[in-house]
């Protein structure tokens, strides 16, 4: 029976002692759980880290590279570029602290999204102004044609205004030539058609009461003046009007003259000058010999002395005479 008890109380004890142990265990297999557990989280935090730094490496040295093939012979684009890369860099680095600090992977992460899309937007902000550069070099060279063509067109403008410059002083320095050769091809016919006078009379002339008149030579019994001449034959001379401009000159030579009895000024075609005209004489003229007479009585006190007369024709003296009042 003491046997029995014994028997039981060893049972009994083997039980608590398996009890324990099992307890004992399964502590220390959710101990060592935990403890995986710590280890694994830890063990995935390096790995991430080591992910994120590689990804980060991997961005960045692609940024820089995308950003070099970029690089070209325009020296803004150029220094552009270098200050895009330095501010990749400063983005590169803050990550990298981030990841090195291990306390805010997300955020890291998040920052690596945005240097991806910065050097994205660099990327894009130098091809955008290349091709514009592009564009200004393609429209540069064609302006640059056109001003090389204009230049030629500008050239052989001038090259053609000299010309015709030339030609135009050559055809005014003929045309001078002619209009002087015809000038005087004008004046040789004009000389040429001068009709000359002949036997010029001119004589004092009393006006009776009974309107006869009478010849007078005393200054204080005349009138007027009574003047005839001839006109010579001139077959060059056109047939019409010829007009025949008369000097009458006082005793002190000077032209008598009256501008309501038809005086004036005529420009003498020998000389040039200006002369005055004692009055003018239109008679039809017909190439023929003829005789022309006319009176002048300018109703003024004639004076005692030597008077002269001149006949022009076209500018030129063609017959002159004298006559005496006492």
């Amino acid at each position: 029976m003491n046997s029995n008890k014994s028997n039981r109380g060893l049972s009994t004890i083997l039980w608590v002692l398996l009890g324990a142990s099992i307890i004992g265990n399964a502590y220390l297999l959710m101990d060592r759980s935990k403890m995986s557990d710590q280890v694994q989280q830890q063990v995935d935090k390096i790995t991430e880290s080591e992910q994120l730094n590689a990804e980060l490496e991997k961005q960045y040295y692609e940024a820089l590279s995308d950003l070099e093939e970029m690089r070209g012979s325009n020296d803004e684009l150029n220094t552009m570029i270098e200050t895009q890369k330095e501010e990749l860099k400063q983005q590169k680095n803050k990550i990298a602290s981030l990841i090195k600090n291990g306390k805010d992977l997300k955020s890291a992460r998040a920052e690596l999204v945005v240097l991806k899309t910065q050097a994205a937007e660099y990327v894009a902000q130098i091809e955008q102004l290349r091709n514009e550069n592009e564009k200004l070099s393609e429209i540069n060279l064609t302006l640059e044609k056109e001003k090389g063509d204009l230049s030629v067109q500008v050239e052989e403008g001038t090259k053609i205004n000299n010309e015709l410059t030339t030609a135009k002083a050559a055809l005014i320095s003929e045309k001078e030539i002619l209009s002087k050769e015809n000038e005087n091809l004008a004046a040789k016919v004009n000389v040429a058609s001068v009709i000359n006078v002949s036997n010029i009379t001119i004589k004092g002339i009393k006006l009776r009461d009974n309107g006869k008149e009478r010849a007078k030579n005393k200054a204080n019994k005349i009138n007027h003046l009574k003047v005839c001449f001839d006109l010579e034959d001139n077959n060059v001379a056109e047939a019409g009007i010829e007009q025949f401009f008369i000097r009458i000159l006082n005793p002190d030579g000077e032209t008598m003259t009256f501008e309501n009895f038809g005086s004036g000024i005529m420009v003498d075609s020998e000389s040039g000058q200006q002369i005055r005209y004692t009055l003018i004489k239109g008679v039809q003229y017909n190439n023929d010999a003829a005789n022309t007479c006319f009176d002048w009585a300018p109703e003024i006190e004639w004076a005692s002395g030597e008077y002269g007369l001149q006949v022009f024709n076209k500018g030129f003296l063609v017959g002159e005479s004298a006559f005496a009042l006492k």
